[in-house]
This record gives structure tokens, sequence and C-alpha cells, in this order.
């Protein structure tokens, strides 16, 4: 297992990596971290501007492009088959290869079971799993054949529920509340919709890395956390205590997919990675906002100096 910073330049150097959502949060972090490590980066994003979220895929670029780092900007809608597939070939077309792709865009909504429509639930599945879907589909064919690929799913905690202590007791013997509590946050509205993606999106992780297992390509997903532009906007600080900025996750994101095949069909978790790799200095210290004037506005860190 890598364990070393200073490897990562090297894992990275000349790789080509594929990075969707990557106009703001952690996307956007994670497609300048890999630039910053010496990757090519193919970053993928609608291109539209939020009407309430700050981010854009030209900011994306431009940011990369002014450390020197080298970018190829694709404006594709997820939910569009024919853009996906188009990402694929305008990758293809520009570098010949894929050799990491880090399916991080995703969608969700507010609002209750009863009050989120089949065309809002349709999104969330389309942007969540099957994007990601076809993109592995598209890209792993040339990744098997070169023996070298590493897919990375940025899923949630939101995807989980907490089924410890679901014993014979408990059926013989209902709790008065009728419920058992879920994790935090997990119970806020919207995430059943959103939730039940990701938890898709986790079994096809292994079951995806369970088929390719031993070909030189790893699958796996992390479960991210951060202060993006979205989670300001509607979760408080109580409810997100732990205030990681995008960097965080992102830096993680590039750790996972720098470690050797072997460690394939995980579903990790942010919580559990960001102490011991921080102690490892893999991921550094929380920054505040404008630490570093390279990055865009709402989004802030200490990346590495090539």
């Amino acid at each position: 297992m890598l364990t070393d910073p200073e490897e990562l330049i090297d894992v990275f150097q000349d790789k080509v990596v594929v990075v969707t959502g990557s106009s703001r949060g952690i996307g956007q972090a994670t497609a300048i971290e890999f630039a910053r490590l010496g990757a090519k980066v193919v970053s993928v994003a609608r291109g539209v501007p939020h009407h309430i979220f700050p981010g854009t895929l030209d900011e994306t670029e431009q940011v990369i492009r002014g450390f020197g780092g080298e970018v190829t900007s694709v404006q594709a809608d997820l939910m569009e088959e024919a853009d996906i597939q188009r990402i694929h070939d305008e990758t293809m077309a520009a570098y010949g290869r894929c050799d990491i792709l880090v399916n991080n865009a995703a969608a969700s909504f507010l609002g209750s079971f009863l009050d989120l429509s089949l065309k809002r639930l349709d999104i969330i599945w389309k942007v969540n799993v099957r994007a990601s879907w076809q993109l592995s589909q598209l890209f792993l064919p040339q990744m098997l054949e070169r023996g070298y690929g590493r897919i990375v799913n940025v899923s949630s905690g939101a995807g989980h529920v907490d089924y410890s202590g679901a014993s014979w007791a408990d059926v013989q013997a209902p709790a008065s509340d009728g419920v058992r509590r879920m994790g935090v946050g997990q119970a806020s509205l919207g995430a059943i919709a959103y939730g039940t993606s990701k938890s898709a999106l986790d079994r096809f992780t292994q079951g995806l890395a369970g088929e390719v297992a031993g070909q030189g390509v790893a699958v796996n997903a992390i479960g991210v956390e951060a202060r993006t532009p979205p989670n300001v906007h509607f979760i408080t600080d109580d409810e997100s205590p732990q205030g990681e900025l995008p960097e965080a996750p992102a830096q993680i994101i590039t750790w996972l997919a720098a470690q050797p095949p072997e460690l394939t069909g995980r579903i990790l978790s942010q919580h559990v990675l960001l102490e011991p790799l921080r102690a490892a200095g893999l991921v550094r210290p929380a920054a505040r906002p404008g630490d570093n004037p390279d990055l865009p506005s709402g989004s802030s860190g200490m990346l590495p100096k090539r």
C-alpha cells in the first residue's frame, strides 16, 4: 500500500484521469489535485452556471492551466447517453486512453418521499448510477487490454443504514418509537432517493470489482463529505461538525486511485481514512478559505507544489 506522499507524483505522472462533476466542490478539488500531481485531467461537467452555487467548468480549467497543469474540458449532461459517449470519444481522441475514472457527479433533491416526483427520481438515478455504469462500460475495455485501470466511485454514507443491533430480540419486541434510527444526516429530506442511488452504486462497485479482479483494474467506492457549496447552503455547522473542505476528500480519492490493484471491491469511508491518512501526510491539514490563491472561490486548500 502506498503511504509516501512523494510517491503520488511518480504514480500519476502522465496518467489520464477523467473526473465527472468537476465544476465545483469535491469534483473540482479532485480534478485540481490530480493535475497538481502531474496527471492529464479530463474535466467533465454540464458547463452551465448554477443559479445558486458558484463554480464552472471554465473556472476549473483556468485554475489547472494557471499552474501549468494539463486539462481537457468536456461539457456534457450525464442524463444524456449521447453526451456520455462523447466523454469517452473526446478523451480517446485527446489522449488515446483513460487510466483512472472518477465517477463523482451526483444529483439530489430536497423533499419527502411523497413529494419527490418520478421525474426527479429518474434524474437522481441517471446521474448517480446509470452514468457511472455507462462510463465504466465505455472505458473498461481499454483498461483491461492494457492491464491497468482504476475506477473510483464517489459514494456517500447516506447509502447505508445502521444494521447493528438488528437482533432476534428486536423482532420479538419492536422499539416503542417504531423506527430504528439511521446515521447522521440520513433521515433528512431527500435522503431516501439519494441514499438508494448510492447504495446501488456501492453494490455496482463490488460486483464490477469481482468481475475484473486479477486483471490490473481496481474498482472502489469512497463515501465522502465536505463543506461544498450545496452543503454550506443547506446544512448547518451543527449537522456537519467535521467541516472538512473539499480538498480533504479529493486527497483521499487520489490516494485511493494510487493504490495497487489488489485493493479492490472496497466500500470505504472518509471518516475512517481521514485521521490515519492525515497523520501520514497524505491528507494535508485543513485550510481556511483563501489560503491558496490558485483555487477558485468557495474552495480552498494546501496543494502540493510541482
